[in-house]
């Protein structure tokens, strides 16, 4: 939970493995931010804009929460409850994120929307997408969105569309639309609530291309 920014961002062993949480990590405010801040702040934090909480979620990924009296495990999604808050009991600490290794047939990508695109600025929308796709047929997809809900969203639904079936643009299409419908933004200094539903649609679609055009990068490789 200690682990900085920048070292996530610069870690050899997360770029390998888990490029997508260096992605998110890499545009976590200006550099002198990513040096000081951690992955547990960030958590703890709970700001809905918020870049890592979407990468480590498309990783099911899971915290580990330590009390006076007990311990506990919960997926990242489950430990946001509302707007800057946690799960977390008074007494308790977060003190490690645990994140599975994925297999060789899944690729994960994210993408962040800022208002002038620069290091300062929060997110007006970000979005992180996984897709688990052996023999060409979906397996698995995992799609969060943050900025557009009181939590980082999980689109279920549209997870749903892509699973079983072979990912083709007309299905990302339908599927970046319903992670729209899913999305329940509001209005802010940044952005409309209707600016940011249009662009849940545009970046999940642009997140599960990347996604597949990873997976088909790496199938060319091996």
């Amino acid at each position: 939970a200690l682990t900085k920014i920048r070292a996530i961002e610069q870690s050899s062993i997360i770029r390998e493995r888990f490029p997508v949480l260096a992605q998110a990590a890499s545009v976590l405010g200006p550099i002198e931010i990513r040096n000081l801040a951690t992955v547990g702040g960030n958590l703890c934090n709970a700001s809905p804009a918020a870049d890592l909480p979407l990468a480590l979620m498309v990783l099911d990924s899971t915290v580990k929460i330590v009390g006076l009296s007990r311990s506990r495990i919960l997926p990242v999604g489950d430990f946001f409850k509302d707007v800057n808050q946690t799960a977390l009991d008074e007494d308790e600490l977060l003190v490690e994120v645990h994140i599975p290794l994925s297999s060789e047939s899944s690729s994960a990508a994210f993408m962040k929307l800022r208002h002038h695109q620069t290091s300062v600025d929060l997110a007006i929308v970000n979005v992180a997408a996984r897709l688990t796709c052996p023999d060409s047929i979906c397996e698995d997809a995992r799609i969060a969105a943050g900025a557009v809900a009181k939590t980082p969203l999980h689109a279920r639904k549209a997870e749903e569309m892509l699973i079983g079936k072979k990912i083709d643009k007309e299905l990302i299409r339908n599927a970046a639309g319903a992670a729209s419908e899913e999305s329940k933004p509001i209005d802010d200094v940044r952005a409309s609530a209707g600016y940011r539903k249009r662009m849940v649609a545009v970046l999940v679609k642009r997140a599960l291309e990347a996604a597949l055009g990873g997976l088909e990068h790496g199938k060319s490789k091996r």
